[in-house]
């Protein structure tokens, strides 16, 4: 307990002398030069809610989760799933593995696998169910990108083409069925916003909007600490080049409530797509709709959200007794030790 209550104390005591630091990183100081800047900058380029609208097309709603588990070896069982639903049916993609793979690559190639069965998923509903609107939890800008990181691990050489083929196919056939891609994600380091507004700074010089850039703050930090009402930001249009196929990401930041924080918000659209503001006005106004608090930032996506999610009931009394049941290997760690290095 002597040593616990030393920890605590030091725990205390980083706080105390790093509050404001940490205060600066996750909030602008209010009447700081900074906060002036940005004050500035976002008049014009920050715009008051819409009116709500419900949706008149069918709406999907996909999200994924992973389970780990380190065994004696240093091999990891690995458990990544994901569902879409819409209206009453559900689209489940899974992947089950026991394998070797790199503690400092582990958390990223989960990650993807996670993404992977995402797009799984969501195709396969797309495919087979006229969607008009199909909602992502999660970030856009990590998946279409040209590169994908190189993981330390068994049999890794073709996981970065999995993973774009299974993007491609999702552009394609979302193409295809004219379905609308929108991905929501409730924290964001995005930056494009805010280099969208230095740009247009009439009092930094091109080395301080630089250095103003490479700074930690984000768009998600200047919105909550700048916004006077709860908003939107001007969208910033983004191009994708996916080899055969060249998509156009339409990317803003709505604030539901001025006790909330930001949502990013980017739509897909496809090469030679036009109507890109009107589209984009009724996808927020959309969003809008679908905010229901704190706790439900939006209808579809916590929906689904729930049924996904690995539970540590599902875990400790029914996965890990299987794979105990099934291999003969028993597991030696007690039941509080288990749950230790549980990631759900």
């Amino acid at each position: 307990m002597i040593s616990l209550a030393n920890y605590y104390s030091e725990y205390i005591g980083y706080l105390k002398e790093n509050r404001e630091k940490i205060r600066d990183a996750l909030v602008i100081p209010e009447n700081s030069s900074r906060a002036e800047l940005y004050a500035g900058l976002m008049e014009g380029n920050f715009f008051k809610l819409p009116e709500p609208l419900k949706p008149e097309a069918v709406v999907s709603a996909t999200d994924g989760s992973e389970f780990i588990r380190e065994l004696y070896n240093g091999m990891k069982i690995i458990l990544t799933r994901a569902i879409s639903i819409t209206g009453k049916e559900e689209f489940l993609s899974s992947e089950i593995s026991v394998k070797s793979v790199s503690r400092y690559s582990l958390q990223t190639y989960v990650t993807r696998c996670m993404e992977i069965q995402e797009h799984i998923s969501l195709e396969k509903c797309i495919s087979e169910r006229d969607v008009g609107i199909a909602l992502l939890d999660g970030s856009a800008a990590g998946r279409l990108t040209a590169s994908i990181e190189k993981i330390d691990g068994d049999d890794m050489e073709n996981f970065p083409m999995k993973y774009k083929e299974t993007v491609g196919k999702l552009l394609r056939t979302a193409k295809e069925r004219g379905t609308r891609l929108v991905f929501v994600s409730k924290s964001s380091d995005s930056k494009a916003y805010k280099k969208q507004l230095l740009e247009g700074s009439k009092t930094l010089d091109q080395d301080g909007i630089r250095r103003e850039y490479l700074n930690s703050i984000t768009d998600h930090t200047i919105i909550k600490s700048i916004a006077r009402f709860p908003g939107y930001s001007d969208p910033v249009i983004t191009e994708k080049d996916m080899g055969a196929l060249t998509v156009r990401m339409v990317t803003t930041h709505i604030l539901p409530a001025m006790n909330d924080t930001p949502m990013k918000v980017d739509i897909i659209f496809m090469e030679g797509e036009t109507d890109m503001d009107s589209i984009t006005d009724r996808i927020i106004r959309m969003i809008v709709w679908g905010y229901s608090g704190l706790k439900i930032h939006n209808v579809w996506l916590s929906d689904v959200d729930r049924k996904v999610k690995f539970t540590r009931e599902e875990t400790e009394e029914v996965l890990m007794k299987a794979f105990e049941r099934e291999t003969g290997v028993i597991m030696p760690e007690t039941r509080g030790e288990r749950r230790a290095r549980i990631r759900i």
